[in-house]
């Protein structure tokens, strides 16, 4: 977010300074009319620019974003299918937070809920994973 913050901080200086050149060119009137298309122009790319390097940015975070919830998904079938489904939870959350209609986290959320419900206890899932997890480790 800081980053926006900057890029539209720096597009408005950019744009502030683009449209006091306008001004500065409409207001002397010695100046030539191409000296005045010339400066319009000028504005006109630095304003371009900056929508350019906006879309830029938000494509970049996008993809940033969409990577978070990849790795966090993976993390959450990994914690699912070793029983560990507070663990796997809190991923699935993590993924709704940052993106609210993910339906494979919304999907998962529901079978976590569906197998705890199978236990007696949260608790009694979390030992169980637990020991598996023991005999995944001590196999290997």
């Amino acid at each position: 977010m800081d980053r926006i913050r900057i890029f539209f901080a720096l597009f408005i200086l950019m744009s502030a300074v683009a449209i006091s050149g306008m001004a500065q060119a409409q207001g002397t009137a010695r100046q030539k009319p191409q000296e005045e298309y010339r400066a319009r122009c000028e504005a006109a790319t630095v304003r371009e620019r900056a929508r350019v390097e906006a879309e830029k940015l938000a494509r970049a975070q996008k993809k940033a974003l969409q990577a978070k919830i990849k790795i966090l998904y993976k993390t959450g079938t990994v914690y699912y299918s070793t029983e560990q489904y507070d663990l796997a939870e809190t991923a699935f959350n993590e993924i709704l937070a940052l993106d609210p209609e993910n339906l494979l986290a919304k999907q998962y959320l529901k079978k976590i809920k569906a197998r705890l419900r199978t236990y007696p206890c949260k608790k009694a899932a979390e030992d169980r994973a637990r020991e598996r997890q023991e005999k995944i480790t001590l196999s290997h």
